[in-house]
């Protein structure tokens, strides 16, 4: 897909989410989110710790904490990004990716669905939305998500967006269900996909702003543009006298196929050519070797 099939894939429509009153939306976390997220982060503390990270008493939060959190979200390094799921008015629940190792072209999943939100799906659609962001806009090579052996919700959501079992490690415990036994889920970058950023597609791309309708042309466009060159491959083949088998079709390119026929066509009348000079000397020749007989 490109750059603006991506971008449309993402503002596409969606449906109201199940048993709410508008659509599952997200957006990156601001600077004045931390008045928002305060009184979340107040009630369900004790349910995010492995979000929170060493924020675990966060039931005492005050502004000035949370406004922290948010700051330090906001300023960490690539490739790190934060972002708000909502339903209308509503925070729902954050994801974060994070990074995974030491690598760059690698990232993990971080999430958390708060209070009645939860056992709704939001889970799922949070990781799967972050997992399109990753391999179609950012290019990252792998997608992790962590998760605690006894944590089976969270081993439901990996599993039903394909992730796989990477690798099991041992850790501290941060939580009182956590085990300190870990599972690796991770997911590959689909091969054949458009080039992402990290791929070389510019950056500046996603600081422009545009309309649907805008996309939509522009994709049309290049659509029209694509039809109109395969017409013209054809014609000038059929100009160059090529006729290629379908087995040919699928293995050849048209032009450098058409050329080469024309080479050969070339190539013929030159054989010709030069049969016909060859013929010319010899007569020439001849015609003088018997004129000096004549003469002795």
């Amino acid at each position: 897909m490109s750059l603006e099939e991506v971008e449309l894939q993402l503002r596409v429509n969606k449906p109201n989410w199940p048993s709410y009153r508008g659509p599952l939306q997200m957006r990156l976390l601001t600077k004045s989110d931390a008045v928002v997220l305060t009184p979340i982060f107040k009630k369900h503390g004790n349910e995010i710790r492995s979000y929170l990270g060493t924020f675990h008493n966060a039931r005492h939060w005050s502004f000035r904490d949370a406004n922290k959190f948010v700051q330090d979200s906001l300023n960490a390094d690539f490739p790190s990004f934060t972002y708000l799921f909502h339903i209308e008015n509503e925070i729902v629940g954050l994801g974060s990716l994070a990074p995974y190792g030491n690598s760059v072209t690698e990232v993990q999943i971080i999430l958390a669905v708060f209070g009645r939100h939860q056992g709704k799906g939001i889970a799922k659609a949070i990781e799967k939305s972050l997992m399109y962001l990753s391999f179609n806009v950012w290019g990252f090579s792998a997608f992790y998500h962590l998760v605690d052996a006894s944590n089976i919700a969270s081993i439901k959501t990996a599993e039903a967006n394909g992730l796989t079992v990477s690798h099991t490690f041992t850790d501290k415990i941060h939580a009182e269900k956590e085990t300190g036994e870990w599972i690796a889920y991770f997911a590959k970058r689909p091969e054949g996909l458009e080039d992402g950023v990290l791929q070389g597609a510019p950056i500046s791309y996603w600081h422009e702003s545009r309309s649907d309708q805008l996309l939509q042309a522009v994709i049309e466009a290049r659509e029209g543009k694509r039809e109109l060159q395969d017409e013209e491959v054809e014609e000038i083949g059929e100009l160059l006298g090529f006729e290629a088998s379908e087995e040919e079709t699928e293995q050849v390119n048209p032009f450098q196929a058409a050329i080469d026929n024309k080479k050969g066509a070339d190539q013929a009348a030159l054989n010709k050519l030069a049969a016909r000079v060859n013929r010319n000397l010899y007569s020439q020749s001849l015609s003088e070797r018997r004129k000096k007989k004549r003469k002795e």
